[in-house]
């Protein structure tokens, strides 16, 4: 038996089916706005509303796929605060905060400010910090695993240095991207597809975390 013709199809299952499932959710959810807009607003709605201004609940989405979610609070503080407690990853900065991204802004102008010459005025004025906030972490629940873990996101928007990185990633993401690397699951599919192995080859599938801790050995 071939064993890659015989699993290829078994995965390209499922992204047949959410394409189905995609098209038919579009058409239901635009029947029933059509025909139940006013219950829709007056009841469903409110509802969530009311539910998102309880101080006892965090209303937020899972990990991954789509929909609501309503969590304890004190569960989810405590998962969060479980997270910022691993000091390999996180450490307390014992400064007063504004004093620290005002220096923070600073060192960056004075990094960026040689590129006022190869750079248009408002290319440049964007990179510049100023009036810049700290960075916020929350957590997506992973709903799908035993114990609902929290996965972290840190968010930069509005940090001193995120205007600078938006005009990088425009640079840097055409070069990111050759003959080696896949941009989602279904392109991968279709890659495999087309490949001739050996029944010895194995392929292995990493988490980012392990990919890090193999990358600082």
């Amino acid at each position: 038996m071939d064993f890659v013709k015989f699993f290829i199809p078994f995965e390209r299952l499922p992204f047949t089916y959410n394409s189905i499932y995609r098209k038919i959710s579009v058409l239901a959810n635009s029947f029933v706005v059509q025909q139940n807009r006013e219950t829709l607003y007056s009841t469903d709605f409110t509802e969530q509303a009311n539910l998102k201004s309880d101080e006892h609940i965090v209303v937020t989405k899972p990990d991954k796929g789509r929909g609501i979610l309503f969590l304890n609070r004190t569960d989810y503080l405590d998962k969060i605060s479980s997270i910022l407690s691993d000091s390999s990853k996180f450490k307390v900065l014992n400064v007063d905060l504004a004093t620290h991204l005002l220096k923070l802004e600073d060192k960056l102008n004075r990094i960026v400010r040689p590129l006022k010459t190869i750079l248009d005025e408002a290319t440049y004025q964007s990179i510049l910090a100023s009036g810049s906030r700290p960075g916020f972490m929350y957590g997506l629940p992973k709903v799908h695993k035993p114990g609902i873990p929290l996965r972290p996101i840190i968010s930069s928007i509005g940090a001193f240095s995120y205007n600078l990185a938006t005009l990088l990633v425009q640079i840097i993401q055409p070069q990111a991207f050759s003959e080696y690397t896949v941009s989602n699951s279904s392109n991968f599919v279709n890659e495999i597809s087309q490949l001739r192995v050996e029944n010895t080859t194995t392929m292995a599938s990493f988490d980012v975390v392990i990919v890090y801790k193999c990358a600082s050995y």
